[in-house]
């Protein structure tokens, strides 16, 4: 008569919830660390006020506000609270 204990495979992957939890809290980090890095542009008045729906940017300031207010930062907000309110339901 043999009796063979069996002991339990350690986990080597990370559970994916965790790693859901992980890309949401990177993702909002990224994005309040670049909204950090460029906050200070000159531009914010002018884009607010909206004369440059009105006449042609300058180079400098259409790249500003792609870096910004209109590029990647709010979407990816979104999608991090999205993520990290998704893994407390356990999706």
């Amino acid at each position: 008569m043999s009796t063979t204990t069996e002991t339990p495979a350690l986990r080597t992957r990370p559970r994916p919830d965790r790693l859901t939890t992980a890309a949401g809290w990177s993702l909002l980090a990224i994005c309040a660390l670049h909204t950090l890095a460029f906050s200070l542009p000159p531009y914010w008045g002018d884009w607010l006020a909206g004369p440059l729906r009105e006449s042609a940017a300058t180079l400098d300031e259409a790249a500003q506000f792609w870096g910004l207010p209109g590029g990647f930062v709010l979407p990816g907000v979104l999608l991090a609270l999205l993520l990290i309110h998704l893994r407390r339901q356990g999706g």
